[in-house]
């Protein structure tokens, strides 16, 4: 499906592209974005971010299952540990009960590629998303954050300007086993899972 929302849309009915596409949504099974967070390879940018969240949600609303395929194919080897890390992050942004991601590389599509990383556990969302250009205490960055029951999701969107962002708790581990502390510097165009214990609170 082609959207075309300007903006994150909250997972309502009526909201979010236009009426055609909410229809095909609706009648589906499961969508499938397949340009995914990755783009073949290229950021998406704020836009897309949103763009893609929003639909992620909108569809999960209406119990409509999405796969996002974050195919990084303008290289011939895996996706990298910075590659990986953002697809999780960015996919764990709009992750509701019936959500799934596939991450690989040019040409993988048929081949199941499993990372350890995926065992990661984040456990349930406590809320949706937060942070972003219209969130005052984020003074207008591309940065977003969701919090869940096992950790964190921080995701840069901005492709040139990195943040440092206060975390909920102050020291984590990364899904590689590596110690953070708050606050944390997101890099441009990176996300980053951290868990904990108890993260909603």
């Amino acid at each position: 499906v082609n959207t075309n929302v300007d903006g994150y849309q909250a997972p309502v009915k009526g909201e979010g592209g236009d009426a055609g596409e909410q229809a095909i949504v609706a009648n589906a099974d499961i969508v499938m974005n397949e340009a995914g967070f990755a783009m073949w390879g290229s950021f998406v940018g704020d836009r897309g971010f949103n763009n893609a969240v929003g639909w992620m949600e909108y569809a999960q609303s209406l119990g409509e299952a999405t796969l996002t395929t974050d195919d990084w194919n303008h290289q011939s080897q895996p996706p990298t540990i910075a590659q990986l890390d953002y697809s999780i992050a960015t996919y764990l942004m709009g992750r509701e009960q019936a959500a799934a991601l596939y991450v690989g590389q040019n040409l993988m599509y048929g081949k199941e590629n499993y990372y350890t990383e995926y065992a990661a556990a984040i456990g349930q969302p406590c809320a949706a998303m937060y942070g972003g250009p219209n969130d005052p205490d984020f003074r207008g960055e591309n940065v977003y954050l969701r919090r869940y029951s096992g950790g964190i999701a921080v995701v840069n969107v901005n492709s040139s300007t990195p943040y440092t962002v206060d975390l909920p708790k102050a020291s984590y581990r990364d899904i590689e086993g590596g110690h953070v502390a708050s606050p944390l510097t997101i890099q441009p165009d990176s996300g980053v899972v951290l868990l904990t214990i108890n993260g909603c609170t």
